[in-house]
């Protein structure tokens, strides 16, 4: 199975993964950071990898039209279902690929949003430049991606090394769930590599694209840490 069709089809599997206290922390810091930004009720959000709205629906519960969008099937189904459910109307659900141009207008948001999404775009710089080119004069990107290198196996070794084997796995345990079934239906000649930046040099490509840097944080994401940074187009 190729990695595209994973992450199209095989939701299940990811909203397993998403039970985790490790993805749960990243959500909460990375809303904090949004937060922060204060912005005013009706703003313009795209959210860029939606996956089934893990930020989406938080995101127009602050009072926020958002755009969602995604590359995977199984997800977006998941969250047009959920709005329908909810009867929200200031989210829309569609198709996007973060390898190609966008197709919103120039200026066309006051936010973006990218959830851990990022490392496993082919070309990073391009989809940030279009996050560039998408935002307002003076909008505000807020992203994560992964920070580490460390290998799952040599991190829960040390996990369960300092925490003990049965507290260990079952802190974990739902991301197992999530990454043997990963393992075992992806070849491993397939699966894409993930770009693994830390915090200064994710702020690095951000200032490439034209963007200031506000912050970037490292977030204690899983085994591999997370990179966190809030980036501002000059106005």
């Amino acid at each position: 199975m190729a990695e595209e069709f994973w992450w199209k089809k095989a939701g299940f599997f990811y909203f397993l993964a998403r039970k985790s206290h490790f993805v749960r922390y990243v959500h909460e810091a990375f809303l904090k950071r949004v937060d922060e930004l204060a912005l005013p009720k009706g703003s313009k959000v795209l959210d860029a990898g939606c996956g089934d709205g893990n930020v989406t629906f938080p995101l127009e519960r602050r009072g926020y039209e958002v755009t969602a969008i995604d590359f995977g099937d199984a997800v977006l189904a998941e969250g047009e279902k959920a709005r329908k459910r909810l009867g929200i109307k200031n989210i829309v659900f569609e198709f996007g690929d973060l390898n190609n141009p966008l197709k919103y207008a120039d200026a066309s948001f006051d936010l973006v949003t990218s959830l851990h999404v990022l490392m496993k775009v082919k070309n990073c710089d391009f989809a940030i430049r279009e996050f560039f080119r998408v935002l307002r004069p003076g909008g505000h990107c807020v992203l994560s991606i992964t920070s580490s290198h460390e290998t799952f196996s040599h991190w829960l070794w040390r996990y369960c090394k300092r925490n003990g084997m049965l507290r260990g796995l079952w802190d974990v345990r739902w991301l197992i769930a999530w990454g043997i079934p990963y393992v075992l239906m992806t070849k491993k000649s397939e699966r894409r590599d993930e770009w693994r930046w830390p915090p200064e040099e994710l702020g690095r490509h951000f200032a490439a694209a034209g963007f200031t840097v506000l912050l970037t944080e490292e977030v204690p994401y899983q085994h591999v840490g997370c990179a966190l940074g809030v980036f501002k187009k000059p106005e």
